[in-house]
């Protein structure tokens, strides 16, 4: 069963990302030399992160790169399943910006800024007052034992919970003397699945899962039971997503890089078969203009 890893609804755990349209483009790993051998992705990443691609390249020193280890059984494999769901992973906020200029050029920037995955955790500048109000000392240090815990989810008993969501929205417009009227309908799905080894609770249930109460109608007791529950749901989630893509003999590198002078590591896993990138949370879906290439 595939799985993609679900954003944290509650604005917690965001990643800022507008898309731009009509142009070509392709993973920054894959725009050079064909991939042959493994060190062709790094190679072409290397050579590819230049502010013609990425605005504020100017901000990095992309360092080195190195193969770490093959995922050689289940131990090793289970190593690297807890450590991608786990507080110590490097995400990123990825701006795109797009359009035509008035010449009918076509231009893409792209801005970059690297965080770990459950950054509040770490920083709390700028909270509203409510969510100040929930990251409590005894709240942060439950969410970290969730995020730090050692899991076997082979061991676990799990209760699964699906839903779909169903939605039309009907759609307007207005004629040249002002009156309004409905041109159609546009319909929306949307599917979710809790992955829990106890059983979910109501809150849960209503909010995440069948989406017929709001967040905000909680009580701060209530709204940090649901955050960390929603933590432990979506760790076992990325996990089950890690069992579906990850394969035994697949390869691990780590690109090290700085980012404003700080120093940053991303651990990569590539295909044993394609060798290709797989599973990475930094820079595997950064894309590149074809046409600037």
């Amino acid at each position: 069963m595939k799985m993609t890893k679900t954003i944290i609804i509650t604005c917690l755990f965001l990643s800022q990302v507008l898309f731009c349209f009509g142009q070509k483009t392709v993973p920054i790993y894959e725009l050079g030399d064909s991939i042959i051998e493994y060190e062709s992705n790094f190679k072409n990443l290397f050579k590819n992160w230049t502010p013609k691609n990425i605005t504020n390249a100017s901000d990095y020193v992309l360092e080195n790169f190195s193969f770490i280890e093959s995922i050689s059984d289940s131990i090793v494999f289970n190593f690297y399943r807890n450590y991608f769901s786990s507080i110590e992973t490097l995400s990123k906020t990825q701006l795109v910006k797009g359009g035509s200029n008035s010449w009918g050029a076509h231009y893409r920037h792209i801005y970059i800024e690297p965080h770990f995955t459950y950054k509040e955790f770490f920083e709390q500048g700028g909270f509203s007052s409510t969510l100040t109000e929930i990251f409590s000392a005894e709240f942060k240090s439950k969410g970290i034992d969730i995020l730090t815990h050692f899991m076997n989810l082979d061991s676990l008993d799990l209760k699964y919970y699906y839903s779909e969501i169903n939605e039309s929205v009907s759609e307007y417009e207005t004629d040249m003397q002002g009156n309004q009227y409905k041109k159609g309908e546009s319909y929306s799905s949307s599917k979710r699945m809790v992955a829990l080894p106890d059983s979910i609770s109501k809150n849960y249930m209503d909010i995440y899962l069948n989406q017929e109460k709001k967040f905000e109608d909680l009580t701060v007791l209530e709204k940090r039971s649901y955050l960390l529950e929603d933590l432990l749901n979506q760790r076992i989630l990325t996990q089950l997503n890690f069992n579906d893509q990850i394969e035994i003999g697949d390869k691990v590198y780590k690109i090290e890089f700085k980012y404003k002078s700080k120093p940053y590591s991303c651990y990569v896993i590539c295909n044993a078969t394609t060798k290709k990138v797989k599973w990475d949370y930094f820079f595997k879906d950064i894309t590149v203009d074809t046409d600037n290439n």
